[in-house]
This record gives structure tokens, sequence and C-alpha cells, in this order.
């Protein structure tokens, strides 16, 4: 008899929301104000223009989620990615890009984001994305976020 697949169950999804987690959002383009708005009503949401200043805060803050784009004047996620790396934080990173596809997607996981975000931007893909981070994040497998 094969052992039964334990599953997520619905209420410790529920739970890491109700949690309202605490999220920094990077970027002075449209879509990172989209994004800030949109998870406000759900999370703590800190904004942060310029990538550089980042630094500092998630060095002394505990973030559950980072929201960064593609690139910026200031330096790209890559960078981000770097600085979170260097400071041993297990916080997910989350991409966004006007223009990713596939070859993108890749690259963001193969170098340790969690997630690329891309156009066209809907609450209901936001918010499943920053929930599986955040029940990977706080060690819950497989959850089923339909």
């Amino acid at each position: 008899m094969a052992a039964a697949v334990p599953k997520c169950k619905a209420e410790q999804v529920e739970a890491l929301m109700q949690a309202y987690p605490k999220v920094l959002v990077l970027g002075s383009d449209p879509d990172a104000s989209f994004l800030a708005e949109t998870l406000a009503p759900f999370a703590e949401v800190k904004r942060l223009e310029k990538i550089p200043k980042a630094f500092k805060p998630l060095g002394e803050e505990n973030y559950d989620a980072v929201f960064c784009p593609w690139e910026s004047p200031e330096g790209t996620w890559r960078t981000v990615l770097e600085s979170i790396q260097k400071l041993r934080l297990e916080v997910p990173l989350i991409v966004f890009c006007h223009c990713g596809g596939e070859r993108e997607w890749i690259e963001v996981l193969e170098a340790g984001a969690f997630d690329l975000l891309v156009p066209p931007y809907s609450s209901y893909q936001m918010l499943a994305v920053l929930e599986h981070a955040l029940a990977s994040r706080r060690g819950v497998a497989d959850c089923c976020l339909s």
C-alpha cells in the first residue's frame, strides 16, 4: 500500500496570510507602485524607490519577502540577491519584469531568487506568489494555492 502524501491544510496557508507579512517592495517604476498598492491590504508594505537604500533595512529589519525590479537606474535584482545572500538572510526575493520570458524565469530561479512576476499583474497572481513564498519560508510543503 502506497503511503499517503501529506497535504498542506487550508488552515495553515490561511494562517500564513493572517499573520500580516512584512514585505519590502523596491523600485521607482509604475510596476513597483502597483505591486505595493495591491499588496498593502494584505501585508505590511515598505516601499523603497532606490535599490541601494534597501541594503541597510535588509540587514536591520526582518522581512518575509522582497519584491525587486529586474533592473533600475541603481542596479539590478542580482545586486539585491547578492546582498541577501551575503547577509545570510532567508528571505525570498521575488523579481518583477515588464518583459520577462522563460529564459529570464530560469535565470532568476537558477540564481536563487524565489520567482519572477511578469505582466499582466493581477492581485491573485501576486498574492499566490507571496503566499507560496511565505509557505516555503516557514516549511509548509506542497501547498495548494488554488
